[in-house]
């Protein structure tokens, strides 16, 4: 446990931070919390193609099939040369690369269809992560803030739920209330 004087030091910091935060600071804030959310977003593509292109290289036989359940879909069968000659004409073991080239690593609703169509062997834990709700509302709070300069407009409000009309300001809530407890 902290000595008192330190306890008393520490949470005069949390109320001066609070109160600059909330008055002097608020538009630093908001813009710092911005960034965070756009950088999160960043960050999950990222992730999500090199997890989805290390899986397809790890397993082409049972991943690299990539059948959209579509029948007479057509599909490009053109292979990129300078791609064949990179790998000395053998993609085997860099199909997941070759294969996320079908795909669009900054749409959510892309990243869900790679990994849907990757049939990840019906694994749940996928299909939960790649299906959670919180993702939709990441990639929509991110749309808002990077392409609408945090106005809220109506396809954010038609895909999400909330008491908000169309041209309000987008409010991060995290500055909204106190930190440090």
């Amino acid at each position: 446990m902290l000595p008192a004087l330190l306890q008393g030091e520490v949470k005069f910091g949390f109320e001066v931070l609070n109160s600059m935060l909330s008055s002097h600071l608020s538009h630093g804030a908001d813009a710092w919390m911005s960034a965070q959310i756009t950088g999160i977003w960043t960050a999950f593509e990222a992730l999500a193609e090199e997890i989805w292109i290390a899986a397809v290289n790890a397993h082409p036989s049972d991943l690299a099939e990539l059948n959209s359940g579509k029948k007479g879909a057509t599909e490009s069968k053109e292979i990129d040369l300078f791609l064949l000659q990179k790998y000395g004409y053998d993609l085997s073991p860099h199909m997941g690369k070759f294969l996320s080239l079908r795909y669009s690593f900054d749409r959510l609703e892309d990243i869900r269809r790679a990994y849907r169509e990757a049939h990840f062997d019906g694994d749940q834990t996928v299909d939960r992560v790649i299906s959670d709700r919180s993702l939709d509302a990441l990639s929509l709070t991110r749309h808002v803030i990077v392409h609408n300069g945090g106005i809220i407009d109506d396809d954010f409000l038609r895909r999400r739920s909330c008491p908000l009309q169309s041209s309000a300001i987008l409010a991060i809530p995290s500055f909204n209330r106190k930190i440090g407890g």
